[in-house]
């Protein structure tokens, strides 16, 4: 049976502590309220365009955080050489099954340039893989990585009274199988009509940037796990969040996508910059208030 969940803070998103009938104290929230921000108040929608170009450098303004900033040192170093070896082992082994791929199957027709562009192809193909699987993988791989770095985040932004919050491996890896892995079926099940659709000579860069644009918002998807399961919520939740700010999520996402393409940038720093973006940007989201308690 469903039971209620307490509502969101309008302003951090962590839950409100419940009604106290015997004291008669409202539900309130006991972290941000703690801050003494005065610049803390609850977000409201603004114009679409503007929210994406935010959501867009949200990313590119957290890398520069996560290296420049203090709080962040001591914290990095696992991070990005695990971010390291799943970019680099991804795409390496994206690049491999592509070219071994191509080379079983008999191109005829207006696909003949396909045998002639031999290995080449396997390249950018694995690129645009890579733009659909890359942030499911990270974010599968990396979760139980990114706590502290989250913490720091959310503390910077939300002050002092933003408790730390550890996730834990068991309900990392739950999530990512109720969500994230359900998002990366999904991607898997799109690439591969994207993949040969955009071999189609002239106007197969369509598809392509058609892609590129349905994987930004499952990239947003993907990585609002972070903010969402720390505070307690689900999938449900996650996705309907995600529906009401789809200009940050997009901006996000589309960011990701460029951050991929970016060299060092996407082998060491991305993981951990997406990390403190949709810590600092979920507080910019508006909130909604959950009937049941999210799966």
């Amino acid at each position: 049976m469903a039971r209620p969940t307490p509502a969101p803070c309008t302003v951090c998103g962590y839950p409100l502590v419940p009604f106290d009938r015997d004291t008669g104290e409202l539900a309130h929230c006991d972290r941000c309220s703690e801050s003494g921000d005065a610049a803390l108040t609850a977000p409201s929608r603004g114009f679409f365009a503007i929210e994406i170009a935010d959501g867009f450098l949200s990313l590119f303004r957290a890398a520069f955080s996560v290296l420049g900033r203090s709080e962040y040192r001591g914290k990095l170093a696992l991070a990005m050489v695990v971010n390291f070896f799943l970019v680099v082992l991804l795409f390496l082994g994206l690049v491999w099954g592509m070219h071994a791929l191509l080379g079983r199957v008999e191109w005829s027709g207006i696909w003949s340039w396909v045998d002639e562009a031999g290995s080449f192809l396997s390249w950018p193909l694995a690129l645009i893989a890579s733009w659909f699987l890359a942030p499911a993988v990270i974010n599968l791989g990396m979760t139980v990585f990114f706590d502290p770095i989250s913490n720091t985040a959310e503390r910077i932004v939300g002050g002092e009274g933003m408790k730390p919050v550890e996730i834990g491996f068991r309900r990392a890896l739950l999530a990512a199988i109720n969500g994230t892995g359900q998002i990366l079926l999904l991607q898997i099940a799109i690439l591969l009509p994207v993949m040969v659709l955009s071999l189609i000579p002239i106007i197969g860069w369509l598809f392509v940037i058609g892609g590129a644009a349905f994987s930004a918002y499952l990239n947003a998807l993907v990585w609002f796990e972070l903010p969402v399961l720390r505070r307690g919520y689900g999938f449900r939740y996650r996705r309907q969040v995600v529906r009401k700010n789809w200009p940050r999520a997009l901006g996000f996402g589309l960011a990701f996508n460029v951050g991929l393409l970016v060299p060092f940038f996407n082998i060491l720093i991305i993981g951990p910059a997406a990390t403190v973006a949709v810590s600092t940007q979920y507080f910019r989201c508006v909130k909604i208030t959950p009937s049941v308690q999210p799966d």
